[in-house]
């Protein structure tokens, strides 16, 4: 879906808030005055830095064995740029944080004691 807003200025440089990350943009500028409008200027093409995705959904766990779980999630629903891996924290029974990192979108953790 593709949407218009105008801002009206008469600055030489203006700043455009409430974009959304990692998305292109079409600018173009016109002058105008108490007769009119100018043709646009020619369509300049931006995209946005990336930003922190949102957290990953529907987290689930599924019991392997006694001593190893798979975990299984969803991609965010906004990865605000390019996702490059998951980190997954567990905390072991010796109350040690334990971190894995993957690309896939599941993880096997093993020899859980």
């Amino acid at each position: 879906t593709t949407s218009r807003t105008s801002q009206a200025t008469t600055n030489t440089t203006t700043t455009i808030r409430g974009l959304s990350p990692f998305a292109h943009y079409q600018f173009s500028v016109q002058a105008v005055n108490s007769i009119g409008a100018s043709l646009s200027s020619n369509v300049i093409l931006q995209q946005t830095s990336e930003e922190v995705p949102s957290s990953p959904t529907d987290v689930s766990t599924v019991n392997l064995t006694s001593t190893s779980v798979s975990v299984h999630w969803r991609s965010p629903l906004q990865p605000n740029g390019i996702l490059t891996h998951y980190t997954i924290t567990y905390t072991s029974y010796s109350a040690q944080n334990i971190t894995v990192n993957t690309t896939r979108m599941w993880v096997t953790l093993e020899n859980l004691m």
